[in-house]
């Protein structure tokens, strides 16, 4: 029979340290696999958020399609408020649903609204800088109630608009959108190079509702387009604009632009299709009911 004897070891106070580490590195082990876990959830949140709102995005784009070639084709006299009524409800579902996956991506809150530009009041047929306007034909559900109030929405004119101007007239093709993180250090930017003219925003308490922005014109390059008479490469047919906004800078990054950018867009793309479809159908019914046909 064999018999094993330990010797037992006696720590002393030059252990101490040692023994520390192991407990600290232990401590370190557990927080950064309770953080992985966290964040492969949290990963897995975002995908789910955003695949299930693109999903929503495009079969509200496929139901609205048809709605309106079906309230266009009846002969009831709301039509016109059946085409508008189902329009809203789109635009209301694309809102939401974008808004939805921009709070995913940051855990903040998200508004966004869609701006129609509206045909000159002049009666001109050419939008220019001084006749251009714009006013708010949906919003989505979770915006602050107090920004619908019909005191604000409002034609606004675009060249009092830093953003749509930006857009629409004095922009870099290769750059259609406006995006900011800080509206109030951008507006001190502008005001340090352009002669103290900052940010312009015919809100003029914009700083109650939103800090940071993204804004995504509605639109199309016009050599698509076969009822376009200038058809030129860098011609385009813009419709409206889709704007988000948050109170929160940690939303609109400049890490995240490139991913938000793509999302809005592709956003504003299922907007062009239909809002060009109802704009079709509302001078077709006008066309009608001028000659009498309605």
């Amino acid at each position: 029979i064999r018999i094993f004897v330990t010797k037992s070891y006696s720590f002393s106070v030059a252990d101490i340290p040692i023994m520390m580490l192991f407990i600290l590195l232990g401590i370190f082990c557990v927080i950064c696999f309770r953080w992985m876990v966290k964040y492969k959830r949290m990963i897995i949140g975002v995908v789910s958020t955003t695949t299930k709102c693109m999903k929503q995005i495009q079969t509200a784009e496929k139901n609205a399609y048809y709605a309106l070639l079906k309230y266009h084709k009846s002969k009831t006299k709301d039509k016109v408020e059946d085409l508008s009524n189902e329009l809203k409800k789109f635009l209301q579902e694309v809102l939401d649903s974008v808004c939805a996956v921009l709070e995913a991506y940051s855990g903040k809150d998200v508004s966004g609204c869609v701006k129609l530009i509206e045909k000159p009041s002049d009666g001109s047929t050419e939008l220019t800088y001084d006749n251009a306007v714009v006013s708010t034909i949906c919003r989505s559900k979770e915006s602050d109630p107090a920004r619908g109030e019909a005191v604000h929405d409002v034609p606004a004119k675009i060249k009092e608009n830093t953003d749509f101007a930006d857009i629409l007239f004095r922009r870099d093709y290769h750059k259609s959108y406006f995006y900011v993180r800080d509206l109030e250090q951008y507006d001190e930017q502008l005001k340090a190079v352009n002669n103290g003219i900052g940010y312009q925003n015919t809100r003029l308490n914009w700083r109650q509702y939103y800090r940071g922005t993204i804004v995504m014109p509605v639109r199309i390059e016009s050599n698509r387009l076969f009822f376009m008479a200038d058809r030129t490469a860098n011609n385009e047919h813009i419709l409206a604009f889709l704007c988000f906004d948050s109170l929160s800078t940690d939303v609109f990054t400049e890490n995240r632009e490139r991913y938000i950018v793509d999302l809005v867009r592709g956003a504003a793309d299922s907007i062009y299709l239909i809002l060009n479809q109802y704009s079709y159908y509302l001078d077709k019914i006008n066309e009608e009911s001028a000659s009498g046909c309605v």
